[in-house]
């Protein structure tokens, strides 16, 4: 509410509406309005191990994600209202991935794709609609905000602007990521190849993505 009273207030100069959202997330509370819908529904994707499962927390993170789209549209709408849609750059994303993966790793402990893939949906002037990319990317959107505003990055950031990328005149912006987490953890993506290192121990993953998407088969001990 706060948000859409802030954009109101502002419309007439430029503004910018940073609105991180909370959920979903422990505490596992959410209204019946939101959360009736999956209460008896039979849901396809559940826990492997289903004994790791707790599938009233399972219901009500769904409902909360429902929560979050009910008021991602409440922002849409209003923008649409006070005619400035078409002039608003709209930036949807999350700080991290599945808080539970397939492997009963805690997501956000871990290099996994589970855990560090999350979505980047943008719209808003010069945007093709419609379009998607699968290029590995840490997003620090900084130097992309900038690029959209026509303002120049200063030297001291360490940013690569994706906004080539998101308007559809380049298919990749590099061809490997370092992905740093804790001095116990670092990894290296290219394309669909990553591979996991553990300095401490001494020990590497190396994972195809294209034929094993859920990191199963260590290529590292099992080379084809």
């Amino acid at each position: 509410d706060h948000a859409l009273q802030f954009i109101e207030d502002n419309q007439d100069q430029p503004v910018f509406c940073y609105l991180p959202y909370n959920t979903p997330h422990s505490p596992m509370m959410i209204s019946d309005q939101f959360y009736n819908k999956f209460a008896d529904a039979d849901l396809p994707l559940r826990n492997r191990d289903s004994k790791r499962e707790d599938l009233m927390m399972t219901r009500a993170a769904l409902a909360m994600c429902e929560n979050i789209d009910w008021n991602v549209g409440r922002v849409l709408e209003r923008l649409k209202e006070l005619g400035i849609r078409d002039n608003t750059i709209v930036i949807y994303t999350a700080d991290h991935g599945l808080a539970m993966g397939s492997h009963g790793l805690l997501g956000k402990q871990n290099i996994y794709e589970h855990s560090m893939a999350s979505p980047l949906i943008v719209s808003g002037p010069d945007i093709p609609k419609g379009e998607s990319s699968a290029q590995t990317y840490i997003h620090d959107l900084y130097a992309t905000l900038c690029d959209f505003a026509k303002i120049e990055t200063p030297a001291a950031v360490d940013a690569v602007s994706i906004l080539p990328l998101i308007r559809g005149e380049k298919e990749k912006i590099h061809d490997s990521i370092f992905l740093p987490y804790q001095d116990s953890q670092r990894g290296i993506s290219d394309g669909n190849w990553k591979l996991h290192i553990y300095p401490k121990v001494n020990h590497q993953l190396l994972f195809n993505l294209s034929e094993d998407p859920q990191e199963m088969v260590n290529l590292a001990e099992n080379p084809k």
